[in-house]
């Protein structure tokens, strides 16, 4: 085999146009992710999943096309890619594309100027997301641009702001994207804040070209074909033809082997067991190549998703007779996973996959097989053989290889071509011939369809089996609705095309004027333009120290047992409980010399357990297995009035699920040994809690331990308390070993071991009187505290049911309750959410039962204290919206449609910010240059308090704002401070600032008085001569006049449509007003807004946090199971106002909190929901009244809930 020897035994690419090589130093499991990180040491770069579904750990890549020779960019998960199958191309990072030296790219400086950054550690992918489709296609139209970001996560932004930045780059960018864009863009030349200074040490910022393609080219010309002879045997082989696959199948023997495309099935099943043989086929021209003609469509077995949908896009339109069919196709393969999967995706890797997984849900193969596509396979000998789908799944597949799949042209004249997740072949033969126009063919084929589909139920993270067999049924008639077209009835007709989402757009309002510069300013973030560009450091991008070791935790896979034993033959563990609460509770740390293989080893480890019991998963099997232990009463409220006339009496009960934070930035932590003590980095919300327990747990002083937090990939709560329990293990290891350690958290044990929002459940009664007035409540609610009483939300929750609410004559028992999984723990709008849901859910059961309009049994409930504000937020909402008109539409759409319905619903919202101690800043004046440096203990976790501190600062100092910088949090800066938590950071630390500018201004005032027409320079070199102490520190406490307890005001109207065939639904509005008070800076707050919104929006309706029964492990662990809202899940029409004319005397310069108020104002999608499905209800003969219909309300429970039977599916 001349062609192997002459191959190189090395993998050479490019890195942003370095020239690396990697061999016998690297692993065939080490990803691009892994070498881009530690071994080109480039850190902006992110990642979280490891398994293509964040999108964190874009780059762009430029490899040649076999099929044609040349050249082509696209976008892939670094997580994914083996480092070894980058033999020949060209890597471009975040880095590679611009940063503050050599300036910055267009896509940079776009997402930055339409504040598209908050925590920051979404933004590389995002960039580089956008940048590869810049690259791959100049002209990008605006529509592609936002179905093109579907595997990119950010539960920061609420994506608006991030699809407006890069749809201003689209060719077609609408006139105001583009304004928005120009009018700012000027900001960005300069310095990351608004500088209009030519500063001799700021670099000219022109747009960088990254274009490598001359180091491409020499990188590409290497020798195709490869050997790498890596540790333990492994070989990675990288062949150019389909004869020297099978040569090499000769040469192996009995190897265990793996053949290589795109890789991306490792993001789905993670291997158990590692081959010995890696052959690498991405270059074989035969295997990517498709070929057309008037008969078929010859498409090679490693021709990419993404190009199949380019094909079938371009065959529909130049042959709609033959190849329309093959439109619908490129649709459902758009729904595929996302777009870098796609990139790299091969149909045989698709295929291959269900081949070796049965239960494996492949579209590829489903609509292959619903298209009568033909598979060839070619085995040793070297005959081919073509078979059909089905008859593949049978075939043994060891040492043969897919080479082609062969789809038919199919005449429009005859076939009408849709699909669907279901394969029903018996009512396939009866309606062979048969019209589908005839209602007793429609009859007949529900029937069968109803016998032969008897689904099993599978794990309880999957549908149930109720639904898909419910599901199929409708799916065949809404293929018939499709079919038909006008034939059926007008009202019917809806239900046959799917949900069509189109572009969308978005409203923003809010003051842009100030009498304080900066300060109530629209400011851009003061990180924003670093975060964009892969600059901003996070905890896991600090340089590795010699010796560092890295840890993982080691947990149970059960939940109430005891530890017999623990077999850790492969690794050394320290074990820290025997007791086990929960499943997924940390037993122990295993240290390595990297993470990679510490997080193997963890999973490795296997523990034996005795007395096990069934675990008690949820408040109501608490409460009926009677351990009165796991409840307590914790709270009371007694009623002050008392009311009579009672028309009506209500019960009812209500329940919330838990949510997973989902940040972006794993739970991470970096301790490093000292003379004094130890030095630690992590990834918290509250450094206090971090020291303390690290000193408790290991036994030292609080004194010897220093605790430094720069920045926080995303929080919500996630790394207030789950952060200590890391940062104690990373720090036990440390403090044993004397060697630094670093611990990142891997996924799905973040999932598994760490706290969530807490579970909820209501039981009530209520009495009102005709209108819908209350005249008595008696509510019983309880939280879900998890395996502790620990994180207690229930002084939020008080306040959360009152709402803007009279409750004077409601008796309420607040309950804790202990189950068995992990504590849980603060989450965004903590407690307040669950009290606000239950007395809205409480309020649409009163609504119905009086038969009266929700919004005026609202209006008759509002507390007279509140009312003022309420109602005039409430009216700007109502008319903004448009609100009565679109009622009106909405009804009038409903009586018109059967199998379509929408619904619309307006939510007021009152909103208590409660303060506590301890905040400290301290400010330091630079005498040499007369800069500044602000320390607090506010932790930047995305919320801009640093860009809100910096405005201050320069507000009451009378300085620029490109003359302050922000350092890093430090314990003994800031010793003792509490949690950057409850949305009361900014207004404690901004305050804290204040107080320090006063300071310093009172000491420089005697100075500024004695010069004439001083300059802020002449001042600080004359204060720093007379010895004037040029640095201050301030605390706030309880004690100070601002910040003060108060109340956030907002009101929302939303309106969704829903398919009831099928459950799902769209947001195609929502309007929301809140009041911001005198907003220290609206553009901040407008994020915040819009970003709190859609994290509610997503724990409302698709965030399913599910618990296995018997042993109580978590099931949704993955992205490919766990689902935060994406790009276009937000509302079609997203119209935010910031209430203007609005001030607040108890907050800090008469601003409010913003980052938890709007995601309790997401509740409005229940009852929109509610209003279309009770109509749905209707038309299937259902009585009017109420029912349940608890969140999260996923497309299964809405489906289920309308009510439908398939008796009721005619034409």
């Amino acid at each position: 085999m001349d062609w192997l020897h002459e191959g190189d035994s090395n993998v050479t690419f490019t890195i942003n146009g370095t020239v690396y090589h990697a061999g016998s130093d690297v692993g065939a499991d080490t990803s691009l992710n892994t070498y881009i990180r530690e071994y080109a040491h480039l850190k902006g770069t992110k990642y979280m999943c490891q398994e293509g579904g964040c999108g964190s750990c874009v780059v762009n890549m430029t490899a040649t096309d076999p099929s044609t020779g040349h050249s082509r960019s696209f976008a892939v998960n670094s997580c994914l890619v083996p480092i070894l199958a980058c033999h020949g191309m060209s890597i471009t990072t975040i880095e590679g594309i611009g940063n503050k030296k050599i300036g910055y790219h267009k896509v940079q400086k776009a997402l930055f100027t339409f504040n598209g950054t908050q925590c920051g550690f979404c933004s590389p992918g995002q960039v580089m997301n956008m940048y590869s489709l810049l690259t791959s296609n100049p002209q990008i139209k605006m529509a592609e641009v936002e179905n093109s970001f579907g595997g990119n996560i950010c539960r920061c932004t609420g994506y608006r702001p991030i699809l407006d930045a890069f749809k201003s780059l689209a060719s077609d960018a609408t006139n105001d994207l583009k304004h928005k864009l120009a009018d700012i863009e000027d900001l960005v030349e300069k310095c990351t804040i608004d500088c209009k200074k030519e500063c001799k040490e700021c670099p000219k910022k022109e747009e960088v070209d990254s274009d490598y393609s001359d180091l491409f080219l020499e990188t590409s010309m290497a020798p195709k074909n490869l050997w790498v002879s890596l540790k333990n045997g492994v070989i990675w082989y990288r062949v150019s033809d389909v004869f020297q696959v099978f040569q090499l199948f000769d040469l192996i023997g009995d190897s265990t082997y793996m053949l290589v495309a795109g890789n991306t099935a490792q993001g789905v099943y993670r291997p158990t067991a590692l081959p010995n043989v890696y052959i690498d086929i991405n270059d074989i021209r035969q295997l990517k190549t498709a070929t057309v003609t008037n008969d078929h469509v010859i498409l090679g077995g490693n021709i990419t998703l993404s190009d199949m949908i380019a094909l079938f896009n371009r065959l529909s339109s130049q042959n709609p007779l033959f190849y329309g069919y093959t439109k619908n196709l490129a649709t459902h393969i758009d729904l595929v996973a996302n777009v870098p999967v796609r990139n790299v995706g091969t149909l045989a890797g698709n295929l291959m996959i269900k081949h070796q997984h049965r239960e494996f849900p492949s579209d590829i193969f489903l609509i292959m097989e619903t298209s009568g596509a033909r598979i060839t396979i070619r085995d040793e000998t070297g005959i081919e053989i073509t078979m059909s789908l089905i008859e593949f799944l049978d075939t043994d597949m060891h040492k043969k290889l897919i080479i082609n799949v062969i789809l038919p042209a199919l005449s429009s004249n005859h076939y009408y071509f849709r699909s669907f997740k279901t394969h029903a072949y018996h009512t396939e033969a009866i309606l062979a011939g048969k019209s589908l126009l005839n209602s007793a063919v429609l009859n007949t084929a529900k029937f069968c369809l109803a016998n032969e589909i008897q689904p099993e139920e599978e794990s309880a993270e999957e549908a149930s089996a109720t639904y898909r067999k419910k599901l199929a049924i409708a799916l065949f008639y809404k293929f018939i609705l499709g079919v038909n077209g006008t034939h059926a009835a007008k009202e019917y007709r809806s239900g046959g095309p799917n949900l069509i989402r189109p572009l969308s757009s978005g409203k923003q309002e809010y003051p842009t004027t100030s009498s304080e510069p900066p300060v109530h300013l629209p400011k851009l973030k003061y990180e924003g333009l670093i975060q964009c560009s892969g600059e901003a450091e996070y905890v896991d991008d600090m340089p590795e120290l010699p010796g560092q070791l890295y840890g993982a935790l080691v947990i149970t896979d059960r939940a109430r047992a005891k530890i017999i034993s623990v077999d850790a033959s492969l690794a050394t563990v320290s074990i820290i409980s025997e007791n086990v609460k929960y499943a997924g509770q940390p037993l122990g740390i295993i240290v390595a010399k990297t993470q990679h293989l510490a997080n193997k080893a963890a999973r490795f480890v296997r523990v034996h357990y005795s007395a096990v019991v069934k675990p008690l998963l949820t408040i109501k099997e608490v409460l009926e297995s009677g351990d009165s232990s796991r409840v307590q009463l914790r709270g009371h409220v007694d009623p002050v009035a008392k009311k009579g006339n009672i028309t009506h009496k209500i019960i009812g009960e209500f329940e919330m699920g838990s949510q997973y934070h989902y940040t972006l930035e794993l739970q991470t932590c970096v301790c490093i040994p000292k003379e004094e003590g130890l030095d630690l980095y992590p990834s918290s919300q509250w450094m206090h809690n971090v020291q303390a327990a690290v000193a408790k747990s290991l036994g030292i002083q609080m004194n010897s331990i220093n605790v430094k937090v720069k920045r926080v990939g995303g929080a919500y709560g996630a790394k207030i308390t789950n952060s200590t329990l890391v940062a104690c293990a990373c720090s036990l290891a440390a403090h044993k070993l004397q060697k630094p350690v670093r611990t990142v958290v891997d996924l799905q044990t973040n999932t598994r071991s760490l706290g969530k929002r807490c579970m909820f459940l209501l039981k009530y009664e209520v009495g009102v009187d005709d209108n819908g007035q209350i005249q008595y409540l008696n509510a019983d609610l309880y939280e879900d505290m998890g395996c502790t009483f620990s994180d207690n939300v229930l002084i939020f929750t008080t306040d959360g049911i009152k709402n803007c609410y009279d409750f004077s004559s409601w008796t309420l028992n607040f309950y804790l309750v202990k189950t068995d999984i992990p504590s849980t723990t603060w989450t965004r709008a903590p407690g307040t959410l669950e009290g606000m849901a239950a007395i809205e859910h409480i309020m649409e059961h009163i609504a119905t039962v009086c038969k009266k309009d929700p919004l005026s049994v609202r209006r008759i409930n509002f507390a007279e204290s509140s009312s003022a504000m309420i109602n005039e937020t409430l009216q700007e909402v109502l008319v903004s919206s448009d609100y009565e008109k679109r009622l009106s539409a909405v009804n009038q759409y409903n009586m018109s449609n059967r199998w379509r319905k929408r619904g619309i619903s307006v939510m007021p919202m009152k909103f208590d910010v409660i303060f506590y101690p301890v905040f400290h800043s301290a400010v330091s004046i630079f005498a040499d240059d007369g800069t500044v440096a602000i320390s607090s203990g506010g932790i930047e976790i995305g919320q801009g308090i640093n860009t809100k501190v910096v405005q201050v600062c320069a507000y009451a100092l009378g300085i620029d704002m490109n003359m302050i910088k922000i350092k890093p949090c430090y314990n003994v800066i800031s010793p003792n401070d509490k949690p950057t938590a409850a949305s009361i950071g900014t207004d404690t630390i901004t305050y804290a600032t204040l107080k320090c500018c006063e300071e310093l201004n009172r000491r420089l005032k005697p100075i500024r008085d004695k010069l004439v027409n001083p300059s802020w320079m002449d001042i600080i070199k004359r204060a720093n001569l007379v010895g004037v102490d040029l640095h201050a520190s301030y605390m706030y406490n309880m004690q100070d006049p601002v910040p003060k307890p108060y109340s956030v005001y907002g009101a929302t109207a939303l309106e969704v449509e829903v398919d009831i065939l099928t459950g799902q639904y769209q947001i195609v509005r929502a309007d929301i007003v809140e009041d911001a008070g005198e907003s220290l800076n609206p553009l901040m707050d407008l994020g915040q807004i819009e970003g709190a919104f859609i994290m509610g929006l997503g724990y409302l309706s698709s965030e399913r946090i599910v618990y296995d029964d018997r042993d109580g492990a978590l099931l949704t662990t993955r992205t490919w199971n766990y689902w935060p809202p994406g790009p276009k899940d937000i509302p079609i029409d997203f119209r935010v106002t910031i209430k203007k004319n609005a001030t607040n005397p108890l907050g800090t310069l008469r601003s409010k909190a913003t980052g938890e108020p709007p995601l309790c104002m997401s509740l409005t999608l229940i009852n929109a929901l509610r209003q279309a499905v009770k109509s749905a209800r209707k038309n299937a003969g259902l009585k009017d009244e109420w029912f349940d219909f608890n969140p999260p309300c996923t497309f299964e429970k809405t489906f289920l809930t309308a009510g439908t039977s398939s008796k009721q599916y005619t034409l």
